[in-house]
């Protein structure tokens, strides 16, 4: 209640009208039209049809019979969905990350990085946490309770997977900065100042590697927390995600900078293996993960939405779909998610969740497209990548899980999405190395401007030409 109360705030500040002249068509206005849009689709399902036309739909025939049997008094009208509260349910959890997207994607960069960096104060927060929650027990003090905590790190989520998609989403910005600071240089003062150009050089390269410094123990903490949720599928991504890291923030590397950083880094994956062990990694890969009872979920929820195509069984819906096909070897089990946020989607929207799906994705590759035009990154730049790089992470992750269901990780999705999806063209700049070198030759040239010019001697005008006169 009180995130959807916060984005209702957000949402009026977002479309509240400015005085301040601009173009009618601004570059936001796509995503304003879009998120406009995916917050008005589930309103679709609760709109009251005729009880003839409802029934009629493909996979309501269980559900018309279970109607006639708790309440046979014939009903004229009944929203599409199959249960209208799921889908307002389902409607009021879309509020917070759609207005968090959007408040996001309209902030000028500075803010934009500022706020990527508090996110990855908290994700390294949450990484400190699970890790001495693995240390301190399953009744530790700092598990607060929760059933699954001492095992492996949970921070303050309740699934470790959970913990494990927000750590794999924000690595990528953690090595985006990483390289950002590698890479910088200072865009040096005028001349006039106090202090020369090469102090100011020197101080601002001790600044760069305080803070990669900094960067590389937050990447560390973050890489023990991932592997220590002992989640799987958390496990291969963090590892894929320094990867797709290492290849993409190289780029604009020194070639033995490149070379450098690639082995440093594999040599600390390695280190971290060996200081936490293979045993308890290897013990979670040595079972089968179709194993336990999500080995029921996929051919039963594709059976699902197959039954409800096109239109599907409404936003929300998902688990009252899956209670009327629940296989007798469940028994008593409850299960509220497919593991699976795309087939779920599927299930409940049908062939609008495929569009929509489709529609991101080549959004997804354009914004690649353009970022990748770039010659050199700036810091921003860097961040946008990090951000793709993450929002690919969590996007094949939730296809055995569903972090996108769990607001948290939606609201931090949308944070990123938006970091990812921010204008390129206005933060399009030359290269740290071309843009110091350009500042410096300008502070040199104004400063021989400043020193006083030696004054010539007096000449005689040169005799008149007889040809011109």
């Amino acid at each position: 209640m009180t995130l959807e109360v916060f984005a209702v705030l957000l949402l009026i500040v977002i479309f509240w009208p400015s005085d301040t002249p601009g173009k009618k068509s601004s570059p936001d206005a796509w995503w304003l039209i879009g998120g406009g849009v995916l917050l008005l689709y589930p309103l679709l399902y609760l709109i009251p049809i005729p009880f003839n036309w409802w029934s009629g739909f493909p996979g309501h025939d269980s559900f018309v019979e279970g109607l006639d049997l708790v309440n046979p008094v014939e009903q004229p009208w009944r929203p599409l969905s199959i249960i209208a509260m799921m889908t307002e349910t389902a409607w009021l959890a879309l509020w917070p990350p759609v207005a968090v997207f959007l408040a996001t994607v309209r902030l000028p960069s500075k803010l934009v990085t500022r706020l990527a960096i508090l996110v990855l104060l908290m994700a390294t927060f949450q990484a400190l946490l699970g890790l001495f929650q693995s240390g301190a027990g399953a009744d530790g003090w700092l598990c607060f309770g929760m059933s699954r905590c001492g095992n492996g790190a949970v921070g303050t989520y309740v699934n470790p997977a959970h913990l494990a998609g927000l750590l794999e989403m924000t690595l990528p910005l953690v090595g985006a900065l990483l390289a950002a600071a590698i890479t910088g240089r200072k865009k040096y003062v005028s001349a006039d100042n106090n202090s020369s150009l090469h102090d100011q050089r020197s101080r601002y390269k001790s600044q760069q590697k305080t803070l990669a410094l900094w960067y590389g123990v937050a990447s560390i903490i973050i890489i023990l927390g991932s592997v220590f949720t002992l989640s799987r599928g958390g496990i291969i991504m963090i590892l894929v995600a320094v990867l797709l890291s290492l290849a993409l923030f190289t780029r604009n590397f020194r070639r033995r900078h490149q070379l450098s950083v690639i082995g440093a880094a594999i040599a600390l994956l390695f280190l971290l293996v060996l200081i936490v062990g293979l045993i308890p990694v290897i013990d979670q890969f040595s079972v089968d993960p179709l194993s336990d009872e999500r080995r029921f979920f996929f051919p039963r929820s594709l059976e699902s939405a197959l039954n409800f195509l096109p239109i599907g069984s409404g936003p929300g819906t998902y688990p009252a779909v899956f209670l009327a096909l629940t296989p007798i070897e469940l028994g008593s089990v409850f299960v509220n998610h497919a593991h699976n946020d795309y087939l779920e989607w599927f299930v409940e929207s049908g062939l609008i969740s495929v569009g929509f799906v489709l529609l991101v994705f080549v959004a997804y590759l354009k914004q690649w497209r353009q970022l990748w035009r770039q010659q050199e990154w700036s810091q921003f730049q860097y961040l946008q990548a990090g951000g793709g790089v993450g929002l690919l992470m969590i996007a094949l992750h939730n296809m055995v899980d569903f972090n996108w269901h769990i607001p948290a990780n939606a609201i931090y999705s949308a944070f990123i999405g938006a970091l990812f999806f921010h204008q390129i063209h206005q933060h399009r700049g030359e290269h740290p190395n071309e843009r110091s070198r350009r500042m410096r030759m300008a502070a040199l040239k104004k400063q021989r401007e400043q020193q006083p010019q030696p004054s010539k001697p007096a000449t005689s005008p040169p005799p008149p030409n007889p040809f011109l006169s």
